[in-house]
């Protein structure tokens, strides 16, 4: 979306009240973004969302044999469980280690879970390219812009 549509909206002055004290990169690598309390961090053992319902039920119809899906917040894994076996890769991303170890128990082919935070440098590193990149909460632990 172009600026100046945000600034008809007034998304980019809700923006700047908000975090405009935020610098746009904190440079803390070992752990970047907020450390949210503990039940915002692990959603392992947790029901999948309204809204992840509607991401995946969105992108359902959008996929190919050939798809490559970034998934940051690997939650309780069923975004994998469902489209695995349908896409060439789901490369997944986590801050936390049950999250991380429930996609590992599931074995599920094409799935690549990681741990990493994607406000880190790390990030930007993620091997191969993406044709879908999903992140229903693009906010969550972030410290910068």
């Amino acid at each position: 979306m172009q600026r100046n549509a945000l600034e008809h909206i007034g998304l980019t002055q809700l923006g700047e009240s908000r975090f405009g004290q935020l610098p746009a990169y904190c440079g803390n690598e070992n752990m970047p973004g907020n450390d949210e309390t503990p039940r915002w961090r692990d959603w392992s053992q947790r029901n999948t969302t309204r809204d992840q319902a509607r991401i995946e039920a969105f992108i359902a119809p959008l996929l190919t044999p050939r798809t490559r899906i970034l998934h940051v917040g690997l939650g309780n894994s069923r975004l994998a469980e469902r489209f695995c076996r349908q896409v060439a890769q789901i490369t997944g991303i986590t801050i936390t280690l049950a999250e991380h170890d429930l996609a590992l128990s599931l074995s599920l082919p094409q799935y690549q879970p990681l741990v990493m935070n994607k406000y880190s440098q790390d990030f930007a590193a993620l091997p191969g390219e993406f044709d879908l990149i999903i992140d229903n909460n693009p906010s969550t632990f972030g410290c910068c812009r």
